[in-house]
């Protein structure tokens, strides 16, 4: 809760990996800037940094208006 409060502070989107305590928060504090989920692992396919940085401007591109309020999966975006 704190990083998201931080977060909130400055208007800052999170990118994690730990996707099952951000997906709760997310759900219980509906106000923050953005939550960007990176499920990897055992999860999902194994996400690369530069497949990351391709995703997250194909995230860009596909909300010009920012994330607020959103919680997006990026391994959706990967394409």
């Amino acid at each position: 809760m704190e990083l998201l409060a931080f977060a909130l502070q400055d208007d800052r989107a999170i990118l994690t990996y730990n996707t099952s305590d951000f997906v709760v928060l997310a759900d219980e504090t509906p106000r923050h800037a953005g939550i960007i989920l990176v499920f990897h692992g055992d999860q999902a396919e194994d996400v690369t940094t530069p497949e990351i940085v391709r995703a997250l401007g194909n995230v860009a591109a596909s909300h010009p208006d920012g994330l607020w309020g959103s919680t997006i999966v990026l391994n959706a975006y990967l394409a």
